[in-house]
């Protein structure tokens, strides 16, 4: 008790500057004293399971690349920053509000290559005007016709979904073609 008494007493003789250091030295070992226990505690419990959250991971394999008997509507260039990529865009005959379009080359599968293909895809077929879309937006959902998961982005002017559904190449595992449309 008498090293706690003489403690208050020479505590009581410092000028108002050394009690607020020594009272901030005081928190800081407290919070690092408090710091250790609440280590301990979480170490203990159970890591958190993360999922991969890539859109380029959901891209399907179709049986083979859509061959088209259709006439080429259009064709737009996408130019990534190691190549030139020609887009050659075609209606699908058999749902015609979808279209497909074929890479020459092929994309490498990569988020940022099929979310780029994507925009391009949009404003070259349907417009600039209908807006623009940010790749964390993306929304992956299950498409029982085509047997895979189609990625789809709200987009504007009217408000819609545009779903793009990616198709790789069997051999490679770079994107072959995109199957586009607006619903």
């Amino acid at each position: 008790m008498q090293p706690i008494q003489q403690f208050l007493s020479w505590f009581s003789k410092q000028k108002l500057i050394g009690k607020v250091v020594f009272g901030c030295a005081g928190i800081v070992v407290l919070c690092c004293l408090c710091s250790i226990p609440l280590a301990m505690i979480n170490s203990a419990m159970p890591t958190p399971v993360t999922t991969n959250t890539s859109i380029a991971h959901d891209v399907s394999t179709e049986p083979s690349i859509p061959e088209t008997q259709a006439e080429e509507e259009k064709t737009f260039l996408l130019t990534m920053p190691e190549k030139e990529i020609i887009a050659h865009v075609y209606t699908d005959p058999e749902n015609p509000e979808q279209k497909i379009i074929l890479f020459d080359p092929d994309l490498d599968k990569t988020d940022g290559n099929l979310y780029y293909a994507s925009l391009n895809a949009l404003w070259n077929i349907y417009g600039k005007e209908r807006g623009l879309f940010l790749l964390e937006d993306a929304k992956t959902e299950y498409v029982s016709s085509l047997g895979g998961n189609a990625i789809c982005w709200v987009i504007s002017n009217p408000e819609e979904d545009f779903c793009v559904f990616p198709i790789k190449d069997s051999e490679t595992e770079s994107i072959a073609a995109l199957r586009v449309w607006i619903r």
